[in-house]
């Protein structure tokens, strides 16, 4: 551990108060950011650059949300705000760099759902989410949708629950891989409900969407952003969505919890986390910054139609957010006795 500002006892007391907040979190029950803007450091960011690290490849959408977010507080700051692209290891190679770096506010991370399923999923993971990062903000949620082939002949949820109970690995489902979001939210709902189903495996969502249009599969959890025009454009039948709530997207899906599955959540998310040791000055006035940029207009336009919706949160909230998420794949990984890579 590196210590830069704080004493270690002054350091872990700081550091736990944003990880911890008890109980079952949904993002639909984060406490939201505070309206009341925080004061700004002294002399920060002054001249010098800052760093948004983003632990993916340019195009994705975590990398167009660092890349707006970049924009916006560096119009906000007057000063340059970079993205730099650290992808591989799905996506630890990049957190660790942030975790390594000086805890002073110029080196950040905006990173996705991956980094709170990479602990119960890497067998030996070179940092800590919880001692070596400390949250900032959530920043942005989208829900999967639940899609069943046309071929499959199945119309609606208690039919698609019905088959799944009949026999178990009497049908199909795709991921782009073992402990993607995906995955884990096949796994969330079939383990829900008590049934079974066969795991295919493709290099994508694409190449599993391609899939599920042509019958090969039965049944595929995928971004709201990616599935959507298959759904409106009558490839493939929508069933539900994975979030707590539909919030602001136009649609006439239920979720999950609307249909029979009460608290069930699944979220890809997006947020933003500085190394641990940051100072609580520069970490607050960093909440309250992401949060106007992702208030402005063209910003909010930009998430719609990544199909995401804004969701700022405080520094503690988010941090729950965090462990609850941990929680939920760790129990995940060792009910479906997946192996750790």
């Amino acid at each position: 551990m590196r210590f830069h500002y704080f004493p270690k006892c002054l350091r872990s007391v700081r550091s736990a108060t944003r990880w911890t907040l008890a109980g079952v979190l949904t993002v639909a029950g984060l406490s939201s950011h505070s309206a009341e803007p925080a004061k700004k450091p002294d002399g920060f960011p002054g001249n010098n650059r800052v760093a948004i690290v983003v632990p993916y490849a340019p195009g994705g959408t975590t990398d167009i949300m660092g890349r707006l977010l970049a924009e916006g507080l560096g119009k906000r700051w007057g000063t340059q705000v970079i993205v730099e692209n650290k992808p591989g290891a799905g996506s630890n190679i990049g957190a660790e760099y942030v975790a390594r770096a000086k805890p002073d506010g110029y080196t950040l991370l905006v990173g996705a759902t991956a980094l709170a399923n990479a602990p119960a999923l890497t067998k030996n993971m070179r940092y800590d989410i919880l001692k070596d990062l400390t949250p900032v903000s959530l920043i942005a949620t989208t829900p999967l949708v639940l899609m069943v082939s046309k071929k499959s002949g199945i119309q609606n949820m208690p039919d698609l629950i019905a088959r799944l109970k009949s026999k178990p690995d009497a049908l199909t489902y795709g991921s782009s891989g073992v402990g993607t979001s995906i995955n884990l939210s096949t796994l969330m709902f079939v383990n829900r409900i008590n049934a079974q189903a066969l795991h295919v495996l493709y290099k994508g969502s694409g190449p599993a969407l391609t899939a599920l249009v042509s019958g090969e599969i039965d049944m595929l959890f995928d971004n709201y952003a990616t599935a959507m025009p298959f759904v409106t454009s009558g490839h493939v039948k929508a069933l539900a969505l994975t979030s707590a709530s539909r919030g602001n997207l136009k649609t006439e899906l239920p979720t999950l919890a609307e249909s029979g599955l009460p608290n069930f959540e699944s979220l890809t998310w997006i947020g933003m986390m500085a190394p641990a040791a940051t100072p609580d000055t520069i970490v607050t006035w960093l909440n309250s910054e992401v949060a106007a940029v992702m208030e402005e207009p063209a910003v909010q336009a930009r998430l719609v139609s990544l199909g995401f919706s804004a969701k700022s949160t405080t520094p503690e909230a988010f941090g729950g957010f965090i462990r609850a998420e941990m929680a939920k794949t760790e129990k995940l990984v060792k009910a479906n006795n997946i192996q750790l890579e």
